[in-house]
């Protein structure tokens, strides 16, 4: 697959034909930074495993989000974690630096 670099530790493909809709593979132990969603996201894990405040997702597992989630994915030591997200709407980040950084990575 060609992978796109996001950030260290953290690549994505994006579908051509639906740009809301992308793959992330995220390296172990990565901190991903605190965020909610503009409105709803689906996250399906394929592989590895990441948890936050709403418990731990693996793989087959389905994170079903809305704007009154925030959170901070930190995924599990040892092997990437790889899932697939579907977004109606960008994500919304309180830290400075992700919301200056954003348009560039188009979340």
């Amino acid at each position: 697959l060609r992978w796109r670099w996001m950030a260290p530790g953290v690549h994505c493909i994006r579908a051509e034909q639906m740009p809301s809709l992308i793959m992330l593979k995220i390296a172990p132990g990565k901190c991903l930074p605190m965020h909610s969603h503009g409105r709803s996201e689906l996250t399906q894990i394929l592989r590895g495993a990441y948890h936050d405040a709403l418990g731990q997702f693996a793989p087959g597992d389905i994170a079903d989000l809305d704007s009154g989630v925030e959170h901070q994915p930190v995924t599990v030591p040892g092997t990437a974690c790889i899932c697939v997200s579907a977004l109606d709407a960008p994500l919304r980040f309180p830290g400075w630096l992700a919301q200056r950084l954003q348009p560039l990575f188009k979340l």
